[in-house]
């Protein structure tokens, strides 16, 4: 019997793309957890739908991670529908209605990722939101904010002397509140 179930789940694990799947349970897991303490518990569906939130398609004028949807600050966008920048939604009481209650409240979600540049491991944390917007969408009244910050932590094998320099970057799609110290740093 034994061996019947350890031939069963060697057959499933090479059926299924192991690495793909553990980090997107390991993700929704971390998600559950983090909304629990929070003081918000979730449920499955919703964690697993974070998690996988963070691999999505990117949308129009979005970084990766914050999903398919268009971002707020996309120049195609009308004036008045640009409605967020950075982690944050404007309510100007017609078009620009504030956050959105997605992710059960929140509103808001964090994806983080790793990149190795000629300036060092370089991690990518994206903190994007959902703002509610009327009159601006053909559908859903959605738009998404973010901020993006971009932090050496060490060396990898294209910088392996690279030592933590702290922020070298940061966008929030307006040129005023973006910037960056290094040229060609990981969007």
């Amino acid at each position: 019997m034994t061996d019947q179930v350890r031939g069963l789940s060697t057959r499933l694990a090479v059926a299924v793309n192991r690495r793909h799947f553990l980090r997107r349970a390991a993700n929704a897991t971390f998600a559950g957890v983090a909304f629990a303490a929070a003081g918000k518990l979730v449920s499955p569906t919703e964690a697993f739908g974070y998690a996988s939130h963070c691999e999505s398609p990117t949308g129009l004028g979005c970084p990766r991670g914050c999903g398919n949807g268009q971002c707020c600050n996309v120049s195609s966008r009308p004036a008045s529908c640009r409605c967020g920048t950075g982690a944050t939604c404007k309510n100007d009481g017609k078009h620009c209605l504030g956050r959105a209650s997605t992710w059960s409240g929140t509103g808001c979600w964090t994806c983080t990722t790793t990149k190795c540049t000629a300036q060092g491991k370089v991690r990518i944390q994206s903190t994007c939101c959902d703002c509610k917007t009327s009159g601006c969408e053909r559908a859903g009244h959605i738009c998404i904010s973010y901020k993006t910050t971009q932090t050496v932590i060490g060396g990898c094998r294209l910088a392996p002397d690279a030592v933590a320099a702290g922020v070298i970057a940061v966008d929030t799609g307006d040129p005023e509140t973006s910037w960056s110290r290094l040229t060609g740093a990981a969007r």
